[in-house]
């Protein structure tokens, strides 16, 4: 029964061993934590709500990004929004052929894109004035059903568009190699 006993311990102990050994010892998160804060936000768009719904996208891609400090800042991001345009991207033939008067009038947009144009640079959090860090561009992208009221998911578009980009430059921000220390 020892003897058993005895296998069956040093079974276990090489199982045990064998199935740590994908573990890297250190931590999850990536060599040289650093933190971001928000600085000045630009807005050249027509839209005044998009500033503060970036904002907020931005800030809550930063607080649950893990590869991120919320206690130590180190750098700050800053970000322009040039421009806000919108496309129709999808068709449907909306009239029959005797209730129109011509074939220009039988198709008719059911599907538009938004796309907000964002630009951001990375700066030292004490040294604004120098060159950024990091600089770059994203397109944030949200699609808008057609509806009798255009107004209501034209908003909530602008606000999924943001968040787009927001996910786009916090994943740039994050993985770059040039904010490592």
């Amino acid at each position: 029964m020892k003897n058993h006993l005895l296998h069956v311990s040093a079974l276990a102990a090489v199982c045990g061993l064998m199935l740590t050994a994908c573990y890297h010892w250190g931590s999850a998160r990536p060599e040289g934590l650093y933190g971001l804060d928000v600085g000045v936000v630009t807005n050249l768009t027509r839209e005044g709500a998009l500033t503060a719904a970036f904002r907020k996208s931005v800030q809550e891609h930063i607080s649950t990004d893990p590869g991120l400090s919320s206690s130590l800042i180190t750098h700050q991001l800053n970000v322009e929004l040039e421009n806000l345009y919108q496309r129709n991207i999808a068709r449907a033939e909306l009239r029959d052929r005797d209730s129109r008067d011509d074939d220009s009038a039988a198709y008719q947009t059911v599907l538009y894109r938004l796309e907000l144009r964002a630009r951001y640079a990375v700066c030292g959090r004490n040294d604004t004035s120098a060159k950024p860090v990091l600089s770059g561009s994203v397109i944030g992208r949200a699609d808008i059903p057609r509806m009798h009221d255009m107004n209501v998911p034209f908003q909530a578009a602008c606000q999924q568009a943001a968040d787009d980009a927001a996910r786009q430059i916090v994943a740039a921000v994050v993985e770059s190699a040039s904010l490592k220390p």
